[in-house]
């Protein structure tokens, strides 16, 4: 909440070369170049997770001089969503990889590769964060269910048959219908190295 009322400062200031003085700042365009990544962030964990940094101010100390110059008190929103970047880094590596019936014949391995990206449903990692195991393979369900009902074949690789959930070094299968299933989906992958 104290982000939002920054990002409104940011957004009605009147004044930046006064602005830009008091961070330290001898142009315009480094202000400008700040002012516009912190007012575009959707919030603070967002604008803490893409990072800035500009030979002034990492992101972090960026946001504490102008909570120090408009009197906010932003320690506790910054600490809580520096905890929510941590723990989101734990889940950087889970992923779900769509099970289809592909069987090659004579698609070229490039074609393969450049299709591969197809092969993977992605959704917000956030979801996951201070979540019990059981409520996160409920919302992977959930999100599982959702992609069969919109898309039930792949391009190039054919009808899905099943998604499988790779989550801290663990494997969750599941059908088509977002239930949790006991069968191992081996994943299919083509690469190309240059």
């Amino acid at each position: 909440m104290i982000f939002k009322t920054l990002q409104t400062n940011l957004t009605n200031l009147d004044e930046r070369l006064n602005l830009a003085k008091k961070l330290g700042y001898y142009n315009l365009d480094k202000l400008n170049q700040a002012l516009l990544k912190i007012t575009q962030a959707k919030s603070l964990d967002e604008f803490l997770q893409n990072g800035y940094y500009d030979y002034f101010y990492t992101s972090e100390n960026l946001v504490l001089k102008l909570a120090k110059i408009y009197g906010l008190d932003i320690l506790d929103e910054l600490n809580s969503a520096k905890k929510l970047n941590d723990e989101v880094k734990k889940y950087k590596n889970s992923y779900i990889y769509i099970d289809t019936n592909f069987k090659r014949n004579t698609e070229p391995i490039f074609m393969l590769a450049m299709m591969q990206g197809v092969r993977y449903l992605y959704f917000d990692k956030k979801e996951l964060v201070f979540k019990s195991l059981d409520k996160q393979l409920q919302f992977i369900s959930k999100v599982v269910k959702n992609h069969y009902k919109k898309i039930k074949k792949l391009p190039l690789f054919g009808e899905i048959t099943g998604y499988k959930f790779n989550h801290l070094g663990k494997s969750y299968s599941f059908d088509v219908d977002g239930a949790l299933q006991y069968r191992e989906i081996y994943e299919n992958v083509a690469w190309i190295k240059i």
